[in-house]
């Protein structure tokens, strides 16, 4: 009998290997966990270590039992499992995608040799109104470690504050017309970006409309995602 396990966080197109340098790159190597599948091969995970997994070469498939539609994790790429609540647990398949090479470390030793180099996340946009461009930035360090609903909401948080108040507690934050750019940002795929925007959008935590999301209660929002 297959037993549920804790879901997995993943964040797509981190491109670590442009964003490290090869010193450090090297140094994942040599004091990290290597890993090498072969093609199709399914990649074993522990269900209750919360190692970070890097995508070094080649590419891997997430396939969750709550989804029909598997995630290509590519080189550069990082995942691992995500703190069980007891709620949201499921069945995760990892299967390599290509010769595949992974390099496992604690979240310890990640934060302290990868975090600090990691930067910011950016999107460009044109606001079609005002006939300018804008740039949304988010720190990738706190964007890791997070279900794609936390991820969302901490980000928003974020962007927030860079944002023109529509409100006392309400805050409107320009979006690209197409979503995808959003969820490009935050390292999500269309699927699971589009499941966290709906999820956020039915507790009433998030207003989203064409080109624009609003935050109805800010402090709402910060609450969800402590």
């Amino acid at each position: 009998m297959t037993m549920p396990t804790p879901p997995l966080w993943f964040f797509r197109d981190l491109k670590l290997h442009e964003r490290l340098s090869d010193d450090l790159l090297a140094r994942l190597r040599e004091e990290g966990r290597v890993e090498r599948w072969g093609h199709l091969g399914e990649i074993f995970y522990d269900a209750h270590a919360l190692d970070v997994r890097v995508v070094l070469k080649g590419g891997l498939m997430l396939e969750e039992s709550s989804r029909h539609v598997p995630v290509l994790l590519e080189r550069g790429d990082a995942f691992g499992v995500l703190a069980s609540d007891g709620e949201h647990e499921q069945r995760a398949t990892l299967r390599a995608h290509d010769d595949t090479t992974l390099v496992s470390l604690s979240r310890a030793r990640f934060d302290e040799w990868v975090a600090p180099a990691l930067g910011n996340k950016s999107i460009k946009m044109r606001h079609l109104r005002k006939q300018r461009r804008i740039e949304h930035s988010v720190p990738l360090a706190h964007l890791l470690y997070m279900s794609p609903q936390r991820r969302l909401a901490t980000a928003l948080l974020m962007l927030a504050e860079h944002e023109q108040h529509v409100g006392k507690d309400a805050v409107l934050i320009r979006t690209p017309r197409k979503m995808r750019a959003m969820a490009k940002l935050v390292g999500l795929d269309r699927a699971r970006f589009a499941e966290a925007l709906t999820y956020l959008r039915l507790r009433g935590l998030i207003k989203p409309e064409r080109a624009q999301i609003e935050l109805p209660n800010v402090e709402a929002l910060r609450a969800f995602c402590q």
